[in-house]
């Protein structure tokens, strides 16, 4: 009795009470979902990463904190770039034009991931090194028994390998 348009992706139905948008299988919506799913979590990493530098940024080194306020400014900045590439392609009729250029964005996105979660290792790494280096009575490390005996050289030898984004940043000063 009501008339029915039909949109290319979307229908219109026209009811006398309300009028509501039915959606039709397209597969852009799981594209666009694993996208946004992949940012939350680049977000959350930065967020923690973020939250932790913060924390320990008035007992590292300035050079060290500057590499490490520059590297999350330029994760940040990728995060930007996706996001407003998502929100472009969400207003396309079709999100990937072809399977490789899906493929292409997907890799973009687990790079960007890939990179922050080294970004926060690095940031965990410098924190731990900070918490091992604080002033005696403030680790928890001088309250457990066996770990207050080690020597200081064993400890040393403990700490992680120095941190990527530093290594990275240093390469690419002498290039």
């Amino acid at each position: 009795m009501f008339p029915k348009f039909r949109i290319l992706f979307r229908s219109v139905v026209f009811h006398p009470s309300y009028l509501f948008w039915e959606s039709l299988p397209t597969g852009r919506s799981n594209d666009g979902r694993e996208a946004k799913e992949l940012l939350e979590t680049v977000d959350d990493l930065l967020s923690q990463s973020n939250k932790l530098l913060n924390s320990i940024s008035r007992r590292i080194p300035s050079g060290q904190l500057e590499t490490f306020e520059f590297k999350y400014t330029e994760l940040n900045l990728m995060v930007v770039d996706v996001k407003d590439d998502l929100k472009e392609r969400e207003q396309k009729r079709i999100f990937f034009e072809s399977e490789e250029e899906k493929e292409a964005f997907q890799s973009d996105i687990r790079k960007l991931l890939q990179q922050c979660e080294v970004y926060r290792n690095d940031v965990v790494t410098a924190s731990r090194r900070v918490q091992a280096n604080a002033p005696s009575g403030s680790t928890l490390e001088e309250t457990s028994g066996d770990t207050a005996s080690q020597p200081s050289s064993q400890a040393e030898s403990q700490v992680s390998p120095w941190l990527s984004i530093v290594a990275d940043t240093a390469s690419q000063g002498k290039s």
